[in-house]
């Protein structure tokens, strides 16, 4: 997908939510839910995908990893932490960054070892 298709289709997520009941409800809290659904499918299938790749399953502390960053973006759509707000997103979708930023040079070097 390219940078203005996705601006493209963000936009219209803001125009749908308009049309919809969700009108009222936080911002953090719609903003959370879409990206802990993206979040936990992008995790499904690097998952699955990493099984065809990599010999041996995914290490644990990687999953434990994506688990606990997925974790507090519901909890912050449900509104068990605190109060939904800015914070546990703005972590969440941090932490993904680091997390591939981390992941990537190790993939670079399985990569380079076949």
């Amino acid at each position: 997908m390219t940078t203005a298709a996705a601006d493209y289709l963000m936009r219209l997520s803001g125009l749908a939510v308009s049309f919809t009941g969700l009108a009222n409800v936080p911002p953090w809290r719609v903003s959370s839910a879409l990206a802990a659904a993206m979040f936990t499918l992008y995790a499904v299938f690097l998952f699955r995908r990493r099984r065809h790749v990599a010999p041996g399953p995914t290490p644990v502390q990687t999953r434990i990893n994506y688990a606990i960053f997925a974790l507090v973006l519901w909890l912050n759509v449900i509104g068990v932490l605190r109060r939904s707000g800015p914070a546990p997103y703005a972590l969440a979708l941090t932490s993904l960054l680091v997390l591939g930023g981390w992941v990537f040079p190790q993939n670079l070097d399985l990569f380079f070892r076949q």
